[in-house]
């Protein structure tokens, strides 16, 4: 990658441009098309005014933005949290939208987190990640472990091989991923039963 032309790759404001970024990617938060540029992102975010001042969101879930982001420090703040509060019991409909697509873009991770909890308050071991999830669908080429089908988000599910109630543990050797309805069908049935029920065993 060619060093930057706009020699301020070592300013506060290059370093919230780049934390920007890998932060909306991780979370998959919507971030302005045109910040893609850093000359774009100065000119609308200007330069920090202080060194105590940090560039912040003032709805988190709303996305990288023009509108809003802006530097603050301190007393900001906590003017910011009080806005937040306001703006969102204002605007309960907007509230609950925003939710929503939090929700729906953050649905595999919600799913990791409930899995995990689930097992934890059954004191069973191992846990997971949706890397582990992605690396396990990876290996499966993308298929259903029983029926072979295509998975989408729309149908899939994560299947634990030796059912949690009967001993199996939480880690990802002991995930794999079914569409929902071979899933359904096994439930927390034995493998091999379950296998013999399907006419794979005998």
């Amino acid at each position: 990658m060619p060093p930057p032309s706009h020699r301020l790759s070592r300013t506060a404001e290059h370093a919230a441009w780049l934390q920007f970024r890998l932060v909306a990617k991780a979370t998959v938060v919507p971030f302005e098309p045109r910040w893609n540029d850093f000359a774009s992102f100065l000119k609308d975010v200007g330069k920090r005014p202080s060194p105590q001042h940090q560039l912040r969101r003032f709805i988190s879930a709303d996305g990288f933005t023009k509108l809003n982001c802006r530097w603050q420090c301190g007393p900001d703040k906590e003017r910011a949290a009080q806005r937040r509060s306001e703006w969102l019991a204002a605007n309960p409909e907007r509230r609950k939208k925003l939710a929503l697509a939090y929700y729906y873009r953050n649905k595999p991770k919600f799913a990791v987190n409930v899995r995990n909890r689930r097992a934890r308050l059954r004191e069973v071991e191992g846990t997971h990640t949706p890397a582990d999830i992605g690396r396990i669908l990876l290996a499966q080429r993308g298929r259903c472990a029983y029926c072979k089908c295509k998975i989408t988000p729309a149908n899939m599910a994560v299947d634990h091989i030796f059912p949690v109630s009967k001993g199996g543990h939480n880690g990802p050797s002991n995930l794999q991923i079914a569409c929902n309805n071979c899933n359904s069908r096994k439930s927390a049935k034995d493998p091999i039963e379950y296998a013999r029920s399907t006419g794979r065993l005998i």
